[in-house]
This record gives structure tokens, sequence and C-alpha cells, in this order.
């Protein structure tokens, strides 16, 4: 697959996981929208809707070198006490899934070595960062910063 149709397909799944994220708030939001939504949301919430999107963050990840993690945040939501708990588990949940991808780059010989030092340090750095940020801002503006970054990320897939 070429990297332009990549791109187009993660923007697509990103926007999409804009959506879903933010169901919860637009039936809060449309009142004379709950019972639709209420069908959607028994949809997303079933046992195998959400053991397909497992998978399929998997898949994104596998094939994007990223992503699952901002796919998985709506099942995070769902099982976690909070947005904060949400956003905390996430990245221990995609550590083993991230380090598959990374071992089958490594072994194909796709990795670009001197990228990956050089950006090792600020990555760290920035991590320990923003772990510390996220005991101090709150969850409505956690859930909004992720989500608009989320819709920044699908843009730039679908313009570029």
């Amino acid at each position: 697959m070429c990297e332009t149709g990549r791109k187009q397909i993660a923007s697509v799944l990103f926007s999409l996981f804009g959506i879903v994220e933010n169901i919860g708030r637009m039936e809060r939001c449309r009142p004379a929208h709950n019972k639709v939504m209420g069908k959607i949301r028994k949809i997303l919430r079933s046992p195998i809707t959400e053991k397909i999107g497992i998978f399929l963050c998997g898949v994104v990840n596998g094939l994007f070198g990223g992503g699952g993690g901002m796919l998985l945040m709506p099942i995070l939501l769902r099982k976690t006490d909070g947005v904060r708990r949400a956003h905390a588990t996430a990245p221990a949940v995609m550590l083993p899934l991230s380090a598959v991808s990374a071992a089958v780059y490594l072994l194909r010989g796709e990795t670009d070595w001197s990228l990956l030092w050089k950006c090792a340090l600020g990555l760290c750095a920035g991590s320990l960062i923003g772990a510390a940020l996220l005991k101090k801002v709150r969850p409505r503006l956690l859930s909004t910063v992720f989500a608009l970054l989320t819709l920044a990320a699908a843009l730039r897939g679908l313009l570029s």
C-alpha cells in the first residue's frame, strides 16, 4: 500500500475515533436524539464490538507504526473510572503492542536508527512532563485537547 493511501486510511480512522469519543457529549447536548444515540451506544458497547475494536487497534498500530492507542481511547474511557485513568492506562496497554510492531519493523530492517536515537531523548523527556501534567489538567480540558489533536492529525493526513 502506498504512503498516501496509508495516510488517508489513518485520517478516516482518526476522524471516526473523534466521532465515537464524543458520542457521550453529543447525547447530553441534544436530548431529542437520545433514542438514536442510545442505540448507537448499545452497539458500540457490545462485547463483540469491543473485541473487534481492540483487534483493529492492533491492526492500525502494526500498519501505521502507531495510532492504535488513539483508537483504543473510547474503550479505555468506558472501562476505567475517568479520563485521567484512561489516558494513564493507554501507554501501558500499548507498550506490548508497540514492542511487537517495533520488533517486526526492526527485523525487516525498516527502522531508521539515526532518527530513533535523535528522537528518543526528546520523546522520553516529553513523556515525563506529560505524565506529570496529567494530574494537573482538568478532565474536560484533557478530553478537548485530545479531540483537537486527533482532528488535527486527521486533517493533516487528508491534506498531505
